[in-house]
């Protein structure tokens, strides 16, 4: 699953989908290459995992805004539970399916 961040990080969302969109176009590209496979191949690997880490940072900023908010009030609670609670749903789909494999 895709981590997408909340509005606090409105400029790092908006430069992840820019990125995202320019990873998609750089694929397509690839694919459709014959003479510069190697061009492009480079050139996606490395936007691929500048992509990658910029989602990884988007996330954990997000965590830590989440669980060490200045505010502690009720808001900031609820905020912190949400997350939790979706956490632990989230990998309840995967369970399920490898369960079915066994089976």
């Amino acid at each position: 699953m895709v981590f997408t961040p909340s509005i606090i990080f409105v400029k790092k969302s908006h430069e992840i989908v820019k990125l995202k969109r320019k990873r998609d176009k750089l694929y397509t590209k690839l694919k459709r290459s014959c003479s510069h496979k190697s061009y492009y191949t480079e050139k996606f690997k490395h936007l691929k995992s500048t992509l990658q880490k910029q989602i990884r940072h988007a996330y954990w900023s997000y965590l830590e805004s989440v669980i060490f908010s200045d505010t502690q009030g009720p808001s900031h609670k609820k905020k912190f539970y949400n997350f939790v609670k979706h956490k632990k749903t989230e990998n309840k789909g995967n369970v399920d399916r490898k369960q079915e494999m066994h089976h």
